[in-house]
C-alpha cells in the first residue's frame, strides 16, 4: 500500500506542477487507476466529496484515511492526514511541498518494512532448515 501510495503522490505532484490540474481532477484520475490501494483511496476520498461537498475536502480525506488506510502506523497516517489539511488550501508550491514531506515520510517507512521483510525471510529459511534437519534426525 506505500508504495502505491507514493506512485500516487509523484503522480499528483506531475500533475499540479505541469498541467496546474485541480485536485478534485487529480482525486477522480486517481480514483479511477487500476492500482488496487491507491486507487481505494481516492476511490474513499472522491466518494465522500460526493456526500459532503468540496469545502469539506480536509474532513472526506480524513475519512479516507480512516477507512483505508487502517494497516498504516499512526506516523503514516497522521502524515497523510497533515497533507489533507494542505491539499486544495494553498498554492501549488507548498501543496507540492507538503507532499513531499508526506512522500518522504511514506517512504522511511516502506523502506523499514522492506528491510523487516528481508530480515524475517532470513529467520524463516534458516528456521525451516533447521526443523527440517531436526526432523530428519529423529525419523532416523
Amino acid at each position: 500500500m506505500l508504495s502505491a501510495l507514493i506512485s500516487a503522490f509523484r503522480i499528483m505532484i506531475c500533475e499540479i506542477q505541469t498541467n496546474l490540474t485541480p485536485m478534485g481532477e487529480i482525486i477522480q484520475m486517481l480514483a479511477s487507476s487500476n492500482e488496487k490501494y491507491s486507487g481505494m483511496f481516492f476511490a474513499e476520498v472522491s466518494k465522500q466529496l460526493e456526500l459532503q461537498g468540496v469545502p469539506y475536502f480536509t474532513r472526506c480525506w480524513k475519512t479516507a484515511v480512516t477507512f483505508c488506510c487502517s494497516a498504516l502506523t499512526s506516523t503514516e497516517q497522521e502524515a497523510l492526514l497533515t497533507l489533507g489539511n494542505v491539499l486544495g488550501r494553498y498554492d501549488a508550491a507548498e501543496e507540492c511541498v507538503s507532499i513531499e514531506r508526506c512522500i518522504m515520510e511514506l517512504n522511511t517507512g516502506y523502506e523499514a518494512l522492506r528491510h523487516r521483510y528481508q530480515t524475517d525471510a532470513r529467520l524463516y529459511t534458516g528456521l525451516g532448515l533447521a526443523a527440517g534437519c531436526i526432523l530428519a534426525i529423529v525419523l532416523l
